[in-house]
């Protein structure tokens, strides 16, 4: 019996921790959006000094490249299908 009641009182922990934890984050929630939208210049303005200063230039990998231009191929061919299916949905549907 002793265990039974070890394990009702870590359960009944256990729910009084995660209520807290959803009270704390629920207080902290947008803490990072509103201090980028209080600094957005700023941030703009560190950012670009850094690139400058690094001579920073961004340039995709080979294998970047191919993964975006499969999705590219895949978005494509998918938005092709839709496009056929509406028009073959829409030939029986012209009033004359």
């Amino acid at each position: 019996m002793d265990d039974k009641d070890r394990i009702k009182e870590l359960e009944a922990e256990n729910l009084l921790l995660k209520e807290e934890l959803e009270k704390i984050k629920e207080k902290h929630a947008g803490y990072k959006k509103v201090y980028y939208e209080k600094n957005k210049e700023e941030h703009i303005k560190r950012v670009k000094a850094y690139k400058e200063r690094t001579n920073y230039t961004w340039k995709a990998t080979a294998e970047q490249k191919k993964v975006a231009n499969r999705k590219y191929y895949l978005k494509k061919k998918e938005r092709e299908a839709e496009a056929k299916k509406e028009a073959t949905e829409n030939v029986g549907n012209i009033e004359e």
